[in-house]
């Protein structure tokens, strides 16, 4: 692959493709059908929603899958917040408003699979917890109401590439349709309970004081909106929490969320 590559992540790597398009090349140990399923996802997302990249095709380049994006030009709000931290206020509330509009959208196909089916299998693959800890889990998913929402259920600032007029949200692997509160949450956990792997614990603790103002403000901003409140959010967290405890997460924030479930288990 002698094309230069300009991201990547732990499912794939993004090369410059042409002026207007990238090519997101999957890594090896994902097979053609993670492609298939995320370019499904995204021809059926394309019908509702504008503010992602369109996807063009797939192909197959050095025997690994791949999909041809239109190329965001935009940065990641993450780099913004870096750039301009006195921002990071409004930057979280921007998210809020963003995710809120991506909530109205309902859909009812079968193309884009529902959370009342990831959640679970997440819960009943998540690494430490006993039986009994994830039966209690389990038990919190079915209280909760089911809707038909679009749910990101990735999105983060990392995610959002923004400049006025024009925002894009990249990344839907993960999409899947349920109870917005519950995307709100994992958006919510990521922010507040993120740790940065291999550096010294209070070195991590500094750099996520942005991320929890960040965060503070994207809920208010989200509940303003919604008329919903953090509480009602927060019912999510351990089910959240638990079903991230997988063995792709960093020791350190494995360890964090863990200890947060079987608190809030326990209360």
């Amino acid at each position: 692959m002698k094309k230069k590559m300009i991201a990547e992540g732990n499912t794939a790597e993004v090369f410059e493709w042409s002026d207007n398009q990238v090519l997101k090349l999957f890594r090896p140990s994902f097979n053609s059908k993670a492609c298939e399923k995320e370019f499904a996802i995204n021809q059926e997302l394309s019908k509702l929603i504008s503010n992602l990249p369109k996807a063009f095709e797939m192909i197959v380049e050095d025997n690994r899958p791949g999909i041809i994006y239109e190329r965001v030009s935009s940065p990641a709000l993450l780099t913004l917040s870096l750039r301009k931290p006195w921002l990071i206020k409004e930057y979280g509330r921007k998210m809020a408003r963003l995710h809120f509009n991506i909530h109205q959208k309902d859909y009812y196909g079968e193309v884009i699979p529902a959370m009342t089916t990831i959640l679970p299998a997440s819960i009943s693959q998540a690494i430490y917890l006993n039986e009994t800890e994830k039966e209690i889990l389990l038990q919190k998913i079915t209280q909760q109401s089911i809707e038909y929402k679009i749910c990101h259920f990735d999105f983060h600032p990392g995610n959002i590439m923004y400049k006025r007029d024009d925002e894009k949200v990249i990344d839907w692997m993960t999409c899947c349709i349920g109870n917005p509160l519950a995307d709100v949450a994992r958006t919510a956990v990521m922010l507040e309970f993120a740790v940065i792997p291999r550096v010294p614990i209070f070195i991590s603790y500094l750099s996520s004081i942005p991320q929890r103002i960040m965060n503070r403000a994207y809920l208010n901003e989200y509940c303003l909106l919604s008329g919903r409140t953090i509480d009602e959010i927060k019912v999510w967290y351990p089910i959240i929490m638990a079903s991230r405890l997988q063995k792709w997460l960093p020791e350190a924030e494995t360890k964090r969320l863990l200890k947060e479930v079987r608190k809030r288990l326990n209360t």
